[in-house]
């Protein structure tokens, strides 16, 4: 469930680790491969509308991902907030990764 408590300007999203159930580890390497290769980012507007937006598409999305069930018209932000958070853990293991490397290389 989600809560918009008074006075709050975003909405709180259940993620008790309680509330959950077949919990497993995300592969961030992974997530980040598949963000990158599969999930453009695109300018656009709504049909009918004059606001811009920047964001993927939500059929890209669930190609790459397959969460947040049948709906592929549509992106949960619990979703966009792991998969945010994930590609952002394979870049930082990518770069230590790349770090040592280079420290390798130069003692070398």
């Amino acid at each position: 469930g989600v809560v918009l408590e008074a006075g709050a300007s975003a909405w709180s999203v259940l993620s008790d680790r309680d509330a959950k159930t077949h919990v497993q580890p995300a592969d961030g390497r992974e997530v980040l491969r598949r963000l990158v290769e599969h999930v453009p980012v695109r300018r656009w507007r709504y049909e009918g509308g004059d606001v811009d937006h920047m964001g993927p598409m939500a059929q890209d999305w669930h190609r790459a991902f397959k969460l947040g069930g049948d709906d592929n018209k549509s992106i949960s932000t619990v979703d966009a907030d792991g998969v945010a958070l994930a590609a952002l853990q394979g870049l930082h293991a990518l770069h230590a990764e790349l770090r040592e490397d280079t420290e390798r290389a130069r003692e070398a």
